[in-house]
């Protein structure tokens, strides 16, 4: 099983350091405390995570039986369940990054171990109910970027568009 998650995550971490490597490109700019300029790098790292998820599912869908065979099988059934991951991964990024860049440092450590812990929970909680550990692997992985981003996401549009008193 260990060597079937390892077969299957090898394209996402592989899709995922270009999306590291496009995000070290607007990190300077998130320096800026300016609405439009972050928002529009938001929307650049949904982009960028669409497009990754295609770039992701070509590497599945056309390189991954050539390279393992058909021996990979669930690991091929767990990379296809991962298509969604580079959006996700893309949207994280930004969003690690925007909050890193003001000082929020504690606050994405208690987001993140709060997700690990919960995931944990729901990765616990299906396996001793469903017979395939594919999809228990699957809804650990998905419930903790889902349990990263929401707060994110949340903290983020609430600064972002807070309103300020001006003279």
């Amino acid at each position: 099983l260990v060597a079937q998650f390892h077969v299957a995550s090898i394209f996402f971490t592989a899709v995922s350091g270009f999306v590291g490597a496009i995000a070290t490109l607007y990190l300077p700019h998130l320096f800026k405390n300016n609405n439009s300029t972050h928002l529009a790098i938001f929307f650049q790292s949904i982009l960028v995570g669409l497009l990754a998820m295609v770039g992701y599912w070509i590497l599945v869908r056309y390189l991954f039986q050539p390279i393992y065979g058909t021996q990979y099988t669930d690991g091929f059934l767990m990379a296809r369940l991962f298509l969604v991951l580079p959006l996700l991964a893309s949207l994280r990024t930004f969003f690690v990054n925007f909050f890193t860049t003001r000082g929020s440092n504690g606050f994405l450590i208690v987001v993140y171990a709060i997700a690990n812990i919960v995931s944990l929970g729901f990765f616990i909680y299906s396996s001793s109910f469903m017979d395939s550990p594919i999809m228990s692997i699957s809804i650990y992985i998905y419930s903790l970027f889902v349990l990263i981003l929401v707060p994110l996401l949340v903290s983020y549009f609430s600064i972002a568009f807070k309103k300020t008193d001006s003279i």
